[in-house]
């Protein structure tokens, strides 16, 4: 859906790629074309995120991903076709990446490793969830360049998501608290939770999975 890490190549990959799928679906009796967006598109924010909000980028990654955004909801309105927007707040699950935070965890405690935490907070969505909002998303038939948040509504610090893992694994694990560094993608905000009041109401959607859970399963997958 992106290129997050190397500002290089954003431009291409954000932009001109979301563009030639645009130029090409308008040709198409598409159904719904959905583009995956992301809460980073908001910039810093000190109260729950909500879809009327106004989008201040940061970052090259936050700004391109907003040119998607808005690339999507004019290429539907220019030649009438349904475009949608969806907006995941921190996604994990099965088959994620090593280098993201929910994989990285998983192998400190499974390798009795010590770590360095930043002072971040997240609102976590389970993979699953996220991919049951987007087959509402597929179905419905709202107004062209609707955007809907996936989240659950429920921040969490990385402390928070340690402990659940130290929980889970009922093991200690020896870690140091560490100011955030800034990165391609923008810093951690001190307030990161989606208002999913929307998804709720024209969806029906809801989340099934709290961090818990969704860590829970995770670990289980890993598992021989």
């Amino acid at each position: 859906a992106a290129e997050i890490y190397n500002k290089d190549l954003m431009f291409e990959s954000n932009i001109i790629l979301t563009y030639k799928l645009l130029e090409i679906a308008k040709n198409l009796s598409l159904k719904n074309f959905i583009y995956i967006g992301s809460s980073s598109e908001y910039g810093r924010k000190i109260k729950p995120i909500s879809e009327e909000d106004i989008l201040k980028p940061d970052t090259m990654y936050e700004g391109t991903k907003s040119c998607g955004t808005l690339l999507t909801r004019v290429y539907g309105k220019t030649y009438q076709f349904m475009t949608s927007i969806v907006r995941p707040f921190s996604l994990y699950g099965i088959n994620e990446p090593n280098r993201k935070f929910i994989p990285y965890l998983y192998n400190v405690f499974s390798n009795n490793l010590s770590i360095n935490i930043k002072n971040g907070v997240h609102d976590w969505i389970y993979i699953d969830d996220f991919i049951e909002g987007i087959k509402k998303v597929m179905l419905q038939n709202n107004s062209i360049g609707e955007i809907f948040h996936f989240g659950t509504g429920i921040q969490h610090t990385n402390l928070e998501v340690f402990n659940i893992f130290s929980e889970i694994f009922n093991k200690k694990i020896k870690y140091s608290l560490v100011d955030n560094i800034s990165t391609s993608a923008g810093i951690d905000s001190e307030c990161w939770v989606a208002d999913i009041s929307k998804a709720n109401k024209i969806l029906n959607w809801y989340p099934t999975y709290n961090l818990k859970k969704g860590i829970q399963k995770y670990i289980n997958y890993q598992k021989p």
